[in-house]
């Protein structure tokens, strides 16, 4: 980030002279190059017989004739073949894309995936990253240039492409404004990208300008950052359905967990951070919500925005309670509910030094996947059920899935969540 004529801009620029005309107010033919990065210069360039004066010259961001008052800017004459002069002046607009609301990790130093807090105007460079928020919040984008007069429009589009296209498809791609075209503001406006974009998403992106017809674009990448652990929390217990407030979070926290990270919407490492956090087979985000891409797919709300991901999270274990008990314990009642020795499954079952009721532990288990437990037949029906009846004793057994016998339940139970454990016995005075 530098600082021309007083504002704050990135390294690009773009340069604006209008039209040209001789003393016989015909037009004068020049080229300019559209923008220059800090590396780069720009050249006014000789077109046909005309020459420049001074000479063609190349300015770069450090010998740019900065002004403390004004928009920096070049004085040239143009001369003709028939020897008519033009004087012009070519402005030095220094492009002002930034995120107004972009998550601050100095405040949590411990977790710098997390929101932590938001700071404002923060500039976006080419290859920049800009953020969704933990909040979670849409980014806060705004681009101008600086100095642009309002007499003159310019335009502005923005592309966005998965960084994962292999499991994403085209899902989240998005053309704003839609169909590829571009959105007109005039020139001394900034681009509010934020009201454009309107929705949580992100991936690899092309912020694109034109000024005069002539082109430019600053390529950035759009990713997001996890909400604080106790923001998480919370929100999750108020969402879900009552029946699953004493379970709901820690299957979020487990499902989500990346070594000592937790409650991650987005992947915590290295230089996929901020990426779509994604898991086998096809799960996404805080909840891990998993749907064949084939079919529906997981949104790309689901996908983007982990409040989003808590309703699907929500609908999910919904599911799983009515499967486990309309379904599954419906199919043992009715095969063997006028057996005398019949009973519902119990109250509340201990695992280690965690005890919850019998749903509670089969919702648990059908969300994390039944293919290890083990195949209950009964007249006309064959399923997977955690809680198993046994006709001749009537007694229940809990199966855990079996793959995840030390993962799922023990981490549950044991490992993770040391408030999910039953108070211990009072001590006997």
């Amino acid at each position: 980030m530098v600082e021309v004529a007083g504002e704050e801009a990135t390294h690009i620029y773009v340069f604006y002279a209008g039209d040209l005309h001789n003393e016989e107010n015909v037009a004068i033919p020049y080229e300019i190059d559209l923008m220059f990065t800090a590396q780069d210069g720009y050249r006014i360039k000789q077109v046909a017989d005309e020459t420049f004066t001074p000479p063609v010259e190349t300015y770069t961001k450090e010998n740019l004739p900065v002004s403390a008052a004004t928009t920096p800017s070049v004085s040239f004459t143009i001369v003709d073949g028939d020897e008519h002069e033009s004087e012009g002046v070519v402005h030095f607009l220094p492009l002002n894309f930034r995120q107004e609301n972009m998550p601050n990790a100095d405040l949590d130093p411990d977790n710098s995936t997390d929101l932590g807090g938001p700071r404002t105007r923060v500039m976006i460079d080419p290859n920049d990253q800009a953020f969704i928020t933990g909040e979670p919040a849409i980014p806060q984008l705004r681009a101008q240039f600086r100095g642009a007069p309002e007499t003159i429009s310019i335009e502005w589009r923005l592309t966005i492409r998965t960084e994962r296209p292999t499991q994403r498809l085209a899902l989240d791609n998005r053309d704003i404004p839609a169909g590829g075209g571009f959105t007109a503001v005039t020139g001394n406006l900034p681009w509010d990208i934020e009201a454009a974009l309107a929705e949580f998403v992100g991936g690899s992106c092309v912020l694109h300008f034109r000024i005069d017809g002539t082109a430019g674009s600053v390529p950035f990448l759009l990713r997001g950052k996890n909400p604080l652990d106790a923001d998480a929390r919370a929100h999750i217990d108020q969402s879900v359905d009552g029946d699953f407030t004493g379970i709901a979070w820690a299957i979020a926290q487990h499902e989500s967990r990346q070594g000592n990270r937790v409650y991650n919407q987005f992947n915590t490492q290295n230089t996929i951070e901020g990426t779509l956090n994604r898991g086998f087979p096809n799960g996404w985000g805080i909840a891990q919500i998993d749907r064949p891409i084939a079919g529906a797919g997981v949104t790309t709300a689901e996908a983007w925005d982990w409040h989003e991901n808590v309703v699907a999270m929500n609908d999910k274990l919904i599911e799983k309670r009515d499967t486990f008990y309309a379904r599954f314990i419906g199919y043992f009642r009715d095969a063997y509910g006028e057996q005398e020795n019949w009973t519902e499954p119990p109250a509340a079952h201990t695992f280690g030094q965690t005890t919850l009721s019998a749903q509670e532990w089969g919702v648990i288990v059908l969300y994390n996947g039944a293919a290890g437990v083990p195949r209950s037949r009964v007249p006309g029906q064959s399923f997977r059920c955690p809680w198993i009846f046994n006709p001749n004793t009537g007694v229940w057994t809990f199966h855990d899935n079996r793959r995840s016998i030390n993962g799922v339940i023990r981490r549950y139970a044991t490992e993770i969540e040391p408030e999910f454990r039953s108070p211990p016995p009072p001590t006997e005075e």
